[in-house]
């Protein structure tokens, strides 16, 4: 089952603030594919589980009046899995900031993005 939402509020000067999300929950299950090769003796740990998935991102968004059809929109991006889903200690999500550049025309639009995950503590 997927849930998605957006949101956009336009701030005037052509400014908008946005947010959009989706979480991607599944029935749970395993996959088939065995964690390790001593796995196999804790049947209950065995394979690999299927994860639910989720995605936050929220942002301004802002003409580039010099080029035409082109903006910026800038603003956190989080995604992952839920932490009861995991078995592991290690974190289970990234978060980055880039800026993302959008050329968007009547028919078409070209977003590019390019990010570093944030460092984790």
């Amino acid at each position: 089952m997927i849930f998605q939402w957006q949101a956009f509020r336009d701030f005037g000067h052509n400014t908008t603030v946005y947010t959009t999300g989706n979480y991607l929950a599944t029935q749970g299950g395993y996959n088939h594919v065995l964690r390790s090769a001593t796995a196999i003796n804790q049947p209950l740990t065995a394979y690999n589980a299927i994860q639910d998935k989720y995605l936050l991102q929220a942002g301004v968004s802002h003409p580039i009046p010099a080029i035409k059809d082109l903006s910026v929109t800038f603003g956190p991006r989080m995604e992952g899995v839920p932490a009861a889903a995991t078995t592991s200690t290690s974190s289970n999500w990234e978060a980055s900031c880039p800026p993302r550049p959008s050329w968007m025309t009547r028919a078409t639009s070209w977003p590019a993005s390019l990010a570093k995950p944030a460092p984790k503590k």
